[in-house]
């Protein structure tokens, strides 16, 4: 059953709703492959076409089109290697007796720093711990508009 306000607050939200959709998936997944969670694995929704609406040519794109899922027409003429992409940062407080650990999610394309450690109270002690960290994927690509 196809639902236009669900597909258009995916249109105008993917960052908030496409990770609702991966959680609902594996969670459904769980219940109809009657699987155990740790053996599941990941799921991820993945969009193949969007309404015409949705669908733009480069020069037609605005800047109220950022952030918001597009269908772009064009050609790849260049792309980047594989980046990685901080998703979570694991930060331990430095002070000697304490190295409390703390995990903070990207939130708005940032990641705050904690400022006040919750064990020893110490301020602005953390260190950025990127072997514990989250990452993913990141690849850039050059698009040309199609003749």
């Amino acid at each position: 059953m196809f639902s236009v306000a669900l597909c258009q607050q995916m249109v105008n939200f993917p960052t908030e709703v496409i990770p609702i959709f991966d959680r609902e998936l594996w969670s459904r997944s769980v219940r109809l492959l009657d699987a155990e969670p740790e053996t599941l694995g990941v799921c991820q929704v993945q969009v193949h076409s969007l309404l015409a609406k949705d669908q733009r040519i480069m020069r037609s794109m605005n800047p109220s089109d950022i952030e918001k899922l597009m269908s772009l027409k064009g050609i790849v003429i260049r792309v980047s290697d594989l980046m990685p992409d901080m998703l979570a940062a694991v930060f331990r407080c430095t002070t000697e007796d304490c190295k409390n650990e703390v995990s903070v999610p990207l939130s708005h394309w940032a990641i705050e720093e904690p400022t006040r450690c919750e064990l020893c109270g110490a301020t602005h002690s953390f260190q950025v711990v990127h072997n514990d960290s989250g990452f993913a994927d990141k690849q850039l690509l050059k698009l040309q508009e199609p003749p």
